[in-house]
């Protein structure tokens, strides 16, 4: 009959044999001059084989020399079979645990939340229970603790700080290599020559910093526990690296946004004041050049205008939201008819509903009606403004009697790359075909007489 034991007192042979790593027999518990686990037990031989770093086997008889040699060959090769087979399965299990925790880490954004992601299961499940995370600070030459498991931080109170002073840690971290150590006290790099670690696994996170697992007993790491936190090791600097990036993403689009709303517009209202006072008092050619620096200005207040516009459309592409139809047509009328005095501006939309889309949606709209007017060079510009729907889907309709659509403007749609933006050109059918393909709608162009732009909407 097998039955699990734990057996705590480290002095007697099941520890020995398991720190030995060599099955030991006992022939007569009577005359064994060893420890036994417990005294009592009516047993009168027993054999105690290790399993590796997973723990022992024991195996006992009633009777004085119950086993035989051929038995102890036996149950050396049962240990070991059983160690491959509990290696495979802590392999399988601590990969797939090491997996979980990279996909989790990788939805923070924060170092701190990534190494609370890291510390939550894993070492639990790799049954590690002493384990921190530090992080350089490279102006410094220091590691300094992130965070540590509860038994770290019972174990320690409060975790150090190492230094370039050729610490264990900071060897690692600086060679980009794991370090297992045993004997940890004794070694000359100690960080503590007091510590009640005994052995331990340093890992290094990329260029963030370190992992460090310890134990406070001896030979607790094996070389499939060092691969498996390596791999630890690898995700974690990956997802440190996509941290790092967001977080310069987020502090580039706040000064992006700061300049672009502040500094810009401020400094291109001074400038056009003046150069509206020069065009106002001043003589050929200055006035000329007046005017041409206002719409120069004017120009650089659009771009301004269409990258705020862009930097939210982008940063809220997750917000879909219900949108009233009619409303959204009826802002983007009045915003953009404002502008165009001149132009004649037509409306039919008749009775329609809401639809799931991008919650700038009106924005789309704005740009299309705009667009029909702005490169419209009729006598009289016109636009039409219109609804059609059936059972299937529901169709706006944006048409002018313009020259037709500028191919450089389709570009835009059509490659979606960086160079199609250039000088500012095309960021409005940049910005109609980002809020429609956010609210899973199409965009087609019909560029016969003039143009119409056809926004799609199938989800009815």
């Amino acid at each position: 009959m097998w039955s699990s034991i734990t057996y705590t007192d480290r002095d007697s042979v099941v520890w020995d044999a398991y720190r030995r790593g060599e099955p030991i027999r006992i022939d007569d518990t009577d005359a064994f001059d060893g420890r036994l686990p417990n005294e009592e037990t009516p047993v009168g031989s027993a054999v105690v084989v290790p399993v590796r770093k997973h723990g022992v086997v024991v195996t006992s008889a009633l009777k004085p020399n119950g086993f035989k040699d051929e038995d102890v060959y036996f149950l050396r090769v049962l240990g070991q079979l059983t160690a491959i087979g509990l290696d495979r399965k802590l392999n399988e299990r601590g990969l797939k645990k090491t997996q979980e925790v990279a996909r989790s880490a990788l939805q923070k954004h924060s170092y701190e939340d990534m190494v609370e992601a890291a510390l939550a299961e894993l070492p639990e499940a790799l049954n590690m229970p002493l384990m921190g995370i530090w992080k350089t600070q490279p102006a410094r030459q220091q590691l300094e603790p992130v965070a540590g498991t509860d038994r770290s931080d019972r174990l320690f109170g409060d975790l150090p700080s190492f230094s370039g002073d050729d610490s264990l840690a900071w060897r690692s971290f600086e060679s980009k290599s794991t370090l297992v150590t045993s004997n940890v006290a004794s070694h000359p790099d100690a960080y503590n020559d007091e510590t009640p670690i005994e052995e331990e696994v340093i890992v290094p996170i990329g260029d963030f910093g370190v992992l460090i697992a310890g134990s406070t007993h001896a030979e607790s790491f094996s070389d499939l526990d060092a691969e498996i936190l390596e791999s630890l090791g690898t995700n974690l600097a990956v997802v440190a690296e996509v941290i790092d990036s967001r977080r310069d993403r987020d502090l580039l689009n706040q000064v992006i946004a700061r300049i672009l709303r502040h500094n810009v517009r401020n400094e291109l209202t001074t400038i056009m004041g003046y150069a509206s006072q020069i065009e106002s008092t001043a003589d050929e050619p200055i006035r000329e050049y007046a005017r041409r620096a206002l719409e120069s200005c004017r120009a650089v207040e659009k771009t301004s205008r269409h990258a705020r516009e862009m930097r939210t459309i982008v940063n809220r592409r997750s917000d879909i939201t219900p949108v009233d139809l009619e409303s959204a047509i009826q802002s983007a009328v009045r915003n953009v008819g404002a502008e165009f005095p001149d132009g004649e501006l037509e409306v039919d939309i008749g009775d329609v509903p809401t639809v799931t889309a991008h919650r700038e949606l009106q924005t789309a709209f704005a740009h299309l009606i705009r667009n029909g007017f702005e490169h419209n060079d009729s006598d009289a510009p016109r636009v039409e403004v219109s609804v059609q729907q059936n059972d299937e889907s529901i169709r706006v309709r944006v048409s002018d009697n313009g020259p037709g659509i500028d191919p450089c403007e389709l570009d835009v749609i059509d490659e979606h790359a960086e160079s199609s933006l250039e000088h500012g050109s095309g960021a409005g059918m940049w910005i109609v075909d980002r809020v429609v393909r956010y609210s899973e709608a199409a965009l087609t162009f019909d560029t016969g007489a003039g143009t119409t732009a056809t926004i799609t909407f199938s989800d009815r």
